[in-house]
This record gives structure tokens, C-alpha cells and sequence, in this order.
């Protein structure tokens, strides 16, 4: 019984990323990929959870889309990569906690964006 339990608690969901390209797996098969050169647009917003919010991340290319969100196994270190490559400023992460249900755009077609609008 405890390992049924536990199991519906453990995170089936992970971000994989190389220099070509990111992918969402839910235990460990791809449900989502896009390469980094065809991202032109990076929304993100978050969500009251119980205990703490989550933050999600949409991409978009000119045909698909695909949504992240903090709770995937790997976020972090995906999160550095993607402030990294579309140089984000690191704060959208805590802009989008404060201003919960409101989705910031943090990328568009080739330019990162201003931030001061969400500024705490």
C-alpha cells in the first residue's frame, strides 16, 4: 500500500535538454520536444498550488507549442539553461510568483523582454 501511495506523490514528469534542442518526458518517455533555434516566443505565469505556487514556462515555434512547469524533474537546471540562451532576466521566475494568473512575456521573436512592468 505505501509504495502505491508513494508512487502517485513521486514526480513523473522531467526536462531533458541538449545544445540542439529540449523535451518534456513523463516517466521517461517523450511527450514534447522543440529545438532551442526555432523558440520565438517564452511566456510564463504561475499558479496558487497547495503548498506553494507553480511557475510555468511556454514555448512557442512558428507551429507547436509546449509547457513546463516548475514541478518537472530538472526545471532548475533547464531554467538556468533557458535564462542562459534567450538572455532572461534570472527575476521573471519571482515576477511571475508575485503576480499570480498573469502571463509575462519573456521572449519574442528574438529579443529578450523588459521586465519593469512586473518589478516588486
Amino acid at each position: 500500500m505505501w509504495q502505491w501511495l508513494s508512487s502517485m506523490f513521486a514526480p513523473s514528469y522531467s526536462i531533458a535538454f541538449d545544445d540542439a534542442e529540449f523535451r518534456s518526458l513523463r516517466k521517461a518517455k517523450i511527450t514534447g520536444s522543440m529545438k532551442w533555434s526555432d523558440v520565438r516566443a517564452i511566456h510564463a505565469w504561475a499558479r496558487d498550488g497547495i503548498p506553494t505556487e507553480v511557475v510555468f514556462l511556454r514555448f512557442a515555434d512558428r507551429k507547436s507549442k509546449l509547457v513546463v512547469n516548475d514541478l518537472y524533474d530538472g526545471f532548475k537546471e533547464f531554467m538556468a539553461e533557458v535564462d542562459a540562451r534567450f538572455g532572461l532576466d534570472p527575476s521573471w521566475y519571482m515576477a511571475a510568483t508575485l503576480n499570480l494568473d498573469t502571463e509575462i512575456l519573456l521572449y519574442d521573436e528574438g529579443r529578450a523582454v523588459d521586465l519593469d512592468e512586473f518589478a516588486a
